[in-house]
């Protein structure tokens, strides 16, 4: 998934290169933090695992979903959440971090019921990506 997230990565920087769309960039940050999870988990192998690095880990997988709902928004030329964005990068960022401290503990429902949540979101930015396109 590493060298995936990688190229598609660098072919929205291509992209962008040609093309210069705001919504091209979000989805090439978007692409970039998702590949810096996949390579925080790819070097997990090798070292000790630090609580804040799996957070970090955490917290890149959930903003990489956030800027490609951004990235959607710009898309479909509608009104970019930026304050709402915003603010849940910032609490997923406090949550990961008081997570992988264990300065509270999180039942086994509630990360099954986050990743749920992911899978939605991200079916939303398709959803949103696929309306606009269909107007063009």
């Amino acid at each position: 998934m590493l060298i995936a997230t990688i190229l598609v990565a660098a072919f929205f920087v291509y992209v962008y290169s040609l093309k210069r769309q705001p919504y091209l960039l979000l989805w090439t940050v978007g692409w970039a933090a998702l590949s810096l999870h996949y390579l925080a988990r790819f070097v997990e192998q090798w070292t000790s695992v630090a609580p804040m690095q799996v957070a970090l880990e955490q917290w890149l997988a959930a903003v990489a979903g956030l800027i490609f709902l951004l990235g959607a928004q710009l898309y479909a030329q509608q009104k970019p959440w930026f304050a709402a964005i915003g603010a849940a990068a910032a609490l997923m960022l406090v949550w990961a971090v008081t997570n992988n401290f264990t300065w509270f503990r999180v039942p086994a429902a509630i990360p099954t019921a986050l990743a749920c949540r992911r899978f939605c979101r991200l079916g939303g930015v398709a959803a949103r990506a696929h309306l606009a396109s269909r107007r063009e």
